[in-house]
């Protein structure tokens, strides 16, 4: 008798983990990669949703001639961050040519990256040049560095290899 209590409680045991652990699998905390895990300092990106850029559509810069924030249902990861899409189209168009999308240094402000210091861009603040998108952290950046791109941009590209390297991959 005793016997068969402890073999109900172990197995009463047993089926509460498996359907706890079912349970954790659906809602998908079990297996999922957390942000410690799956992201890269090397791309600018919301710490909480590991969203790069904000959410913004990177192509929608150069179809749209301005940032359109993505939806959840076209999204990808992609450099250890997660991308978002205003359509499909647009999210073929990133997979097929990344590096043309991305914003530059990562979305690293390109003023400051030219300047030695990797700060976060915004993405609303941004210009594109020579097919290359380049975000900045101001408004007051952003007008400093239009006032000479070519000099910034050599700066900032000397710069970034370096940066880069110290950013977490």
């Amino acid at each position: 008798m005793m016997r068969n209590r402890a073999d109900r409680r172990r197995r009463a045991r047993g089926g509460v983990a498996l359907g706890l652990g079912m349970i954790a699998g659906l809602l998908g905390l079990v297996g999922a990669p957390g942000p410690a895990r799956a992201l890269s300092d090397a791309v600018v990106h919301d710490i909480y949703t590991g969203l790069a850029i904000s959410g913004f559509d990177p192509v929608s810069y150069f179809t749209d001639g301005a940032p359109q924030i993505g939806q959840a249902r076209f999204e990808v990861e992609h450099a250890g961050v997660f991308w978002r899409f205003v359509n499909e189209g647009n999210l073929a168009a990133f997979l097929a040519a990344p590096a043309i999308y991305m914003p530059a240094y990562g979305g690293y402000s390109a003023l400051s990256v030219a300047a030695g210091v990797p700060a976060a861009g915004i993405p609303e603040i941004f210009a594109i040049r020579n097919d290359r998108l380049f975000l900045f952290a101001s408004e007051a950046q952003r007008t400093e560095w239009l006032q000479d791109p070519e000099i910034y941009v050599f700066d900032a590209d000397r710069n970034w290899p370096e940066l880069e390297r110290g950013l977490a991959h």
